[in-house]
């Protein structure tokens, strides 16, 4: 994935939806309200963190850029497209949606933006969590046995140990083979 910003768009902030991207969205908001945060790789690509305000300026949220600053900043010297995308689940509905956003940035001020609202079937990514908290289930299960409990004390230290030193001994017997070669085959 790699590292990426964040955008969150403040609520004074308005979107021009259409009516039906409003209704994919109030569906949503009914089950779990959508916090307007987005992710980027348009700008830095440094964890920062970037608020588009209700005019449209764009400042870097408090300690969270390179230089840590201690106060709002302005971001007046970006001009660009920058292209955010988040996804919104919901396992009460049959689908998912992804949220990509355009905006188009001149000297630091949003002047419009694009949106797209896809939903996309949440079948897979259910059974796939199900799945995950299955395993998590069986795996904090099984690390309260007894019998991992010894594994992990006293077997796995020492399959380690000797894994480690035949390692090392096999280096040291190939390093000083080569030496040997070397000192017989000279020229």
């Amino acid at each position: 994935m790699g590292m990426f910003d964040t955008i969150i768009l403040s609520s004074d902030y308005k979107l021009k939806l259409t009516q039906e991207q409003q209704l994919l969205v109030d569906d949503f908001v009914m089950f779990d309200s959508w916090n307007r945060t987005l992710q980027t790789k348009s700008i830095r690509n440094e964890l920062c963190e970037f608020v588009v305000a209700g005019d449209g300026s764009i400042r870097i949220t408090p300690g969270t850029d390179s230089i840590f600053r201690d106060e709002w900043t302005d971001f007046n010297n970006f001009t660009g497209e920058v292209e955010c995308y988040t996804s919104i689940t919901c396992d009460v509905l049959t689908y998912d949606l992804n949220i990509d956003i355009t905006l188009d940035v001149k000297a630091g001020v949003v002047t419009s933006h694009e949106i797209s609202i896809k939903p996309e079937d949440n079948n897979q990514r259910i059974q796939l969590d199900r799945k995950f908290a299955e395993h998590m289930k069986r795996d904090l299960a099984r690390s309260k046995t007894l019998r991992y409990k010894i594994y992990k004390s006293t077997y796995r230290p020492i399959v380690r140990f000797t894994c480690d030193t035949a390692v090392k001994t096999l280096s040291n017997t190939i390093n000083i083979i080569n030496r040997c070669r070397r000192k017989i085959l000279f020229w």
